[in-house]
């Protein structure tokens, strides 16, 4: 049985690989559907390092049918800072950023970049585009989510 404690323990062993846009580890996800890249190590947006954690701690894999929004729409709601809620940031009307809740004001993310960040080159050089541990000081929280372990 997995435990939402898998998830974050596969999700933390991520910290320092760069964010990239569209980032699903090994893979990127295209309009035509998910590819594997070159960059010759893994890559993460912030809804690929929560469905590959989840993947790989033995879970389902949404990997090409998970973004942020669809996980705001798909699961329950619960406490903003229950350990391993998935945090949702954005707009009323869509859900832009996800990221794991660790403990009150501690989130766990794929964060620093944005679509122009399409390789590791590009995240290094926007110092600390990456899965990192981090303060949540964003003003955009819209909600949060459980992540229904199975």
């Amino acid at each position: 049985m997995v435990t939402i404690d898998d998830v974050i323990d596969r999700a933390l062993s991520y910290q320092g690989a760069p964010y990239t846009w569209r980032g699903k580890g090994l893979m990127l996800w295209t309009p035509d559907g998910l590819k594997l890249h070159s960059f010759g190590e893994p890559v993460f947006d912030c809804s690929g390092l929560v469905t590959v954690a989840l993947r790989d701690a033995g879970g389902p894999n949404w990997i090409a049918t998970r973004n942020a929004e669809s996980l705001r729409q798909a699961l329950a709601p619960c406490d903003p800072w229950e350990f391993g809620a998935l945090r949702l940031y954005g707009t009323t009307a869509k859900a832009t950023h996800v990221a794991f809740a660790l403990s009150r004001g501690l989130v766990l993310e794929a964060a620093g970049g944005d679509s122009t960040t399409t390789s590791p080159a590009e995240a290094r050089r926007r110092r600390n585009a990456a899965v990192r541990v981090n303060r949540d000081r964003r003003s955009d929280f819209i909600g949060a989510v459980r992540l229904a372990v199975p």
